[in-house]
């Protein structure tokens, strides 16, 4: 062996500490035809000699680079078979997302009127089905000019949902994009009964007061044009908002389910988020809203929330994943319901 590398470095080849396969592989054709030339020079008498030499040092070598092969291969398949390192966003997304049965649940609330006469009875020959997850927007546009025009992406997570909750209960919109004349844009048909976008971002109407339908989820561009809406309205709109300013998708869902606080009882539908200590809490914006309270401060979700008063969970949602122990079809609208079986079909 150490004759083939004096003869190697004679020739100006200078092995690293670490030859790759593919160097080696590279280099031996160009080995060869040196120690061929230097072969041709060495007088007849010792020309054999060096060449059995040569033969037996190679076939080490040989023997070598087969090893280091099979380790390398060993390596390979070591590394493609251990568990892939995920960081602790990771796993926790993961664990999440996976905790409760996922299930498709679509709604049926929206419709598309082919006559503006249609009579209210006839609607439902005109429903759509509409996958719940498609309400709440990530990387939209609309929902990313709101969060940076009004300043609502924070240092930290819990500090921009708070800033949203705030946002949506209490403040106000001079425009939506940069017009600023409170004009309802005629695109969207379902918004065509109003004259005027109110100043405040949102304030709560009933779908067949403002909308002449029964009821009438708004995807979160809609709500944000109008400024009219229901408790869903609002609990996609804090949902999208969060998650267009950088709340990874796992910790926001809109959660539908049954509360009572004595006098206010039914369905209702409203934001959760799962603060920096692990803990879910309820960001509402219209029926008990505690918009003044940090998120770390915020009674938690599992004892009920504000005055324990959010009770039954029947679904939750985001943008990604639907969670509920079988597929479900939403026909009615979930304020006024009193048993389950009334707006849930399977």
């Amino acid at each position: 062996m150490k004759f083939l590398l004096w003869l190697l470095k004679k020739l100006g080849w200078r092995p690293t500490e670490k030859i790759h396969r593919v160097e080696v592989i590279k280099e031996v054709p160009v080995i060869r035809e040196k120690i061929v030339e230097v072969i041709k020079e060495v007088p007849v008498e010792n020309k054999q000699t060096i060449v059995q030499e040569v033969v037996r040092e190679v076939e080490v070598v040989k023997e070598i680079v087969v090893e280091r092969e099979k380790v390398v291969e060993r390596e390979i398949r070591v590394v493609e078979a251990a568990p892939v390192i995920l960081t602790q966003e990771q796993r926790d997304k993961i664990y999440w997302d996976n905790k409760w049965p996922k299930a498709d649940i679509a709604y049926y609330g929206r419709i598309l009127k082919n006559d503006a006469n249609t009579p209210a009875a006839f609607w439902n020959f005109f429903q759509l089905a509409v996958d719940v997850k498609s309400f709440i927007l990530e990387n939209d546009s609309v929902m990313k000019y709101i969060v940076d025009k009004y300043g609502l992406k924070k240092q930290t997570h819990d500090a921009t949902m708070h800033a949203i909750q705030k946002f949506v209960c209490d403040g106000t919109m001079s425009d939506f994009y940069a017009g600023g004349d409170y004009r309802v844009y005629e695109a969207s048909e379902v918004l065509s009964s109003f004259r005027k976008r109110p100043k405040k971002v949102l304030t709560y109407a009933f779908d067949d007061e403002r909308l002449d339908a029964p009821d009438y989820w708004l995807f979160p561009f809609e709500t944000a044009a109008c400024g009219f809406g229901d408790c869903e309205d609002g609990a996609i709109l804090i949902a999208s908002l969060a998650i267009n300013a950088g709340v990874p998708s796992y910790r926001v869902k809109v959660a539908c389910g049954y509360v009572s606080d004595g006098k206010v009882e039914g369905g209702h539908a409203y934001c959760i988020y799962l603060a920096s200590d692990g803990e879910w809490r309820i960001l509402d914006w219209c029926y008990w809203p505690d918009q003044n309270v940090p998120v770390l401060y915020k009674p938690l979700a599992k004892s009920g929330g504000v005055g324990g008063y959010y009770k039954d969970v029947w679904f939750t949602f985001n943008n990604e994943h639907a969670w509920n122990q079988k597929s479900l079809a939403i026909y009615g609208r979930l304020d006024y319901v009193d048993d389950i079986e009334d707006i849930l079909l399977d």
